[in-house]
């Protein structure tokens, strides 16, 4: 092969539209978001460690604080903020110089935004309220006590209040990086289709390593990967998606007191799923792990669909020459 055929076959494998393929770009910019979201918990939680040691803890008690305890902890947050800075800043970097688009094009139109995001929120709650009513009203879970018979009611609605703001920040982390980047430039690659799977089970493999993971809970995780998808496609914004995903998160875990992807997070209940009916429930992994997160997956699709059509009626342009019927 010339010099000339080599050059051609690399432009046409490394470039599209005079741009950076859109498939290297996303293979990229999943390399990038893996390094440096490691580096910042290695940085953190080694200088955690080392502090704590030099305060006479031992490695045993350093241990069981990182490992024990519900979330979010002060050491959650600060990784949290810091890697969710940092991947707005990748995002940003990737967004204006390898794709040439501008970040809010990810999908924050400001066009219907307030319903897509209400319609997220209620549609988060009414999933995860069926799930935990049907689940209780089977026996397949029991409520203990409530937090305020432990702790203050200042000290619940302190909880509560730091779970809003935990939760709102990860699932505007993880839309932005699993679809806001990722869909865009899969589909540009590979079709639409191929780029919501693949997207995907990108999504259910970062879970991996999970507390009480499991395959059926991976299945469940990309299956949840693609309900969201869905959302984002449906709407072709990320606020749907965002207030969908924070709102199942935070109402499972912050209020009705369901391990969130294997985390057990301060809830208003003390609950305890039935030993022996983890294919239904999740057990220690939630609901994501069990047919219950599986069914509710599959009436979001039917909720989001419904959602979708109402909308598209209501931006329909009425037809021409009819006006309302004076009385």
């Amino acid at each position: 092969m010339s010099m000339m055929g080599i050059r051609h076959l690399l432009r046409r494998i490394f470039i599209k539209d005079e741009k950076l393929h859109p498939l290297w770009r996303a293979s990229f910019y999943v390399i990038a978001y893996v390094v440096v979201t490691l580096s910042i918990q290695l940085a953190v939680l080694t200088a955690y460690m080392f502090y704590q040691l030099l305060m006479g803890m031992s490695p045993a008690e350093v241990e069981q604080t990182l490992l024990g305890g519900p979330s979010p902890s002060a050491l959650e947050f600060v990784l949290l903020i810091l890697e969710f800075a940092v991947v707005l800043g990748l995002t940003y970097v990737f967004r204006h110089f390898l794709d040439r688009e501008s970040f809010a094009s990810l999908g924050f139109r400001r066009h219907r935004w307030v319903l897509d995001a209400v319609f997220g929120l209620l549609l988060g709650f009414v999933l995860m309220a069926g799930i935990f009513f049907a689940e209780w009203g089977a026996g397949l879970l029991t409520i203990e006590r409530t937090v305020w018979d432990a702790d203050s009611v200042a000290t619940a609605v302190s909880n509560l209040a730091l779970s809003l703001l935990f939760f709102i920040i990860a699932g505007t982390h993880e839309e932005i990086v699993f679809r806001g980047y990722l869909i865009p430039n899969l589909r540009e690659g590979i079709g639409v289709v191929a780029a919501v799977i693949v997207s995907s089970l990108v999504f259910g493999v970062f879970h991996a390593l999970n507390p009480n993971v499991s395959l059926v809970a991976l299945l469940n995780i990309a299956l949840a990967g693609v309900v969201f998808a869905y959302a984002y496609l449906l709407s072709g914004n990320l606020w749907l998606p965002i207030a969908f995903h924070f709102s199942w998160n935070f109402f499972q875990g912050a209020v009705f007191s369901l391990p969130v992807s294997g985390i057990m997070v301060r809830g208003i209940l003390v609950t305890h799923p039935r030993p022996g009916a983890d294919l239904i429930t999740g057990g220690a992994f939630g609901p994501e792990g069990g047919l219950s997160g599986f069914a509710a997956m599959a009436v979001a699709c039917i909720f989001l669909w419904l959602w979708s059509r109402a909308i598209a009626s209501a931006d329909s342009p009425a037809p021409s020459g009819s006006n309302p019927v004076e009385g």
